[in-house]
């Protein structure tokens, strides 16, 4: 085998290893539409609204921890479409609780 030939096969070599690490493992994960509304979008309003509940000093959660359980599609309390977050209370023994999201209609 030449140099030149070996060169080639240790760079083919490499191509593959570096294609193995990146960070993309398959397709991409589905982002429906729901309430009119992107999962994405109501991951980022339950992460923005739980924020601002726990940091609201005249909230009764004010100073909790809560950590994302998960986001469902669900109706809000007044029977629309809306994504549910739900949340667990990590300051009150794992108490859940949820944050509706949904996108007003035009």
């Amino acid at each position: 085998m030449t140099t030149a030939r070996v060169a080639l096969v240790f760079v083919l070599v490499l191509a593959v290893l570096a294609a193995g690490c990146s960070g993309s493992s398959g397709p991409k994960k589905a982002n429906p539409v729901y309430a009119g509304m992107p999962l994405s979008a109501a991951r980022q309003a339950a992460l923005v609204e739980s924020g601002s509940e726990t940091t609201d000093g005249s909230n009764e959660i004010y100073g909790h921890h809560l950590r994302l359980v998960s986001i469902t599609k669900d109706h809000d309390p007044t029977g629309e479409r809306a994504w549910r977050a739900t949340f667990k209370d990590l300051t009150q023994d794992g108490q859940l609780l949820c944050i509706w999201m949904a996108r007003p209609a035009p």
